[in-house]
């Protein structure tokens, strides 16, 4: 298991943007702990963040982003076992869970139906946006 800190992007109740320094998440069933490479910024992030979303998905810690791509370091109990060390591709909002960490982070958490798994030559870049 990780443990530490890690740096992240986080929304505040003023709607603004500020880096925080978080415990990196641990595994909980069904999620799997993702070291991010690369994140985008779509627009309903910048709508997220202004407040213009009443309903958006939930990230623990008020982190800021809904896709990326990364390299997934461990998994929770009963996450597949496919997913271990493998380059995966994340979206947050497919598979709703309270357990949500990511994306704008070092280690994002994330139910293993909110990821697919890319190539192992995949570049993680080209896989950063929107699913």
């Amino acid at each position: 298991m990780i443990k530490g800190q890690m740096k992240a992007i986080c929304r505040t109740k003023d709607f603004v943007v500020e880096l925080r320094n978080i415990d990196i998440p641990e595994p909980v069933p069904e999620h799997l702990i993702i070291k991010v490479s690369a994140c985008a910024i779509n627009p309903g992030d910048l709508l997220w963040i202004a407040g213009g979303l009443s309903r958006s998905p939930r990230s623990m810690y008020h982190i800021c982003g809904v896709s990326g791509a990364g390299q997934v370091m461990e998994g929770g109990k009963n996450a597949p076992l496919e997913f271990e060390g493998k380059k995966v591709a994340f979206y947050r909002s497919i598979k709703a869970s309270e357990n949500l960490v990511g994306a704008w982070c070092e280690y994002a958490r994330m139910h293993y139906l909110n990821c697919i798994i890319l190539p192992d030559k995949a570049r993680l870049e080209d896989y950063s946006g929107s699913l």
